[in-house]
């Protein structure tokens, strides 16, 4: 059992909280040494340095699952678009196909996005939210660059993924993907584990979230599709047990 401090959704500042979440096996780690910054397996390439990332308040903890799950479309389908490559040429042609498909929505099908909800909603289930107390430049820069909006050779790609967020046309960190100063740790004592009542599992927490949060003005299609189709999944989940 970790030694982490925890905190209520109920009691936290909504709009203003640091929101990390994590794989809930990695609690135990935490707890003694912290959070190490790192680059992620699905960053390699991308990001250029080793940081810690965290969606600024509520919206931006629902707007970082809405990419997520965009860029769980995109991955998938742009390995199927290239597994049918029989030589070098033929996979520029269809990485170019992909692109062109993606930045169109074509790669958007009803199967496509089911097989997200389904995967998100595994991938949900096993982790936990962090709430973080940072300190702006001790902890994190405001002046700081998102590496991928500085160094992606296809800025249109980055802007699909990302949407008509509100730094999209600037290098600037995102509310929904912050991350700390290169290579610094935070230390246990400024991480509690996030709960919402009895309920440590991210999946319930982000719905606690969206349940919670007025997102009239924020593009969230992708995470509204997905809490319709949610319910179907807790029936099932309900009827297993």
């Amino acid at each position: 059992m970790n030694d982490l401090k925890e905190v209520d959704l109920s009691e936290i500042d909504l709009k203003n909280a640091f929101f990390h979440f994590t794989d809930t096996v990695n609690l135990d780690s935490i707890a003694e040494r912290g959070l190490l910054p790192s680059i992620g397996e699905n960053s390699r390439g991308v990001e250029k340095r080793s940081k810690s990332f965290f969606a600024m308040g509520n919206v931006g903890a629902l707007e970082i699952c809405n990419v997520w799950i965009k860029w769980l479309i995109y991955m998938k389908q742009r390995i199927t678009y290239l597994k049918k490559a029989q030589s070098p040429q033929e996979t520029d042609e269809l990485k170019n196909q992909f692109d062109s498909d993606f930045l169109s929505g074509k790669i958007y099908t009803e199967e496509s996005k089911i097989d997200a909800f389904n995967r998100f909603y595994k991938i949900m289930s096993t982790k936990s939210y962090l709430i973080l107390e940072l300190e702006e430049n001790v902890d994190y820069s405001l002046s700081d660059f998102d590496d991928v909006k500085k160094y992606c050779a296809k800025q249109e790609i980055t802007h699909a993924l990302y949407g008509q967020t509100e730094n999209i046309n600037n290098d600037k960190m995102e509310r929904w993907n912050m991350h700390t100063i290169e290579g610094v740790v935070i230390p246990p004592e400024k991480i509690k584990l996030l709960h919402d009542q009895n309920s440590y599992s991210a999946y319930d927490i982000i719905k606690s979230l969206y349940q919670r949060t007025k997102t009239d003005d924020v593009k969230l299609d992708f995470l509204v599709e997905f809490f319709k189709y949610a319910k179907e999944l807790e029936v099932c989940a309900t009827e297993e047990l």
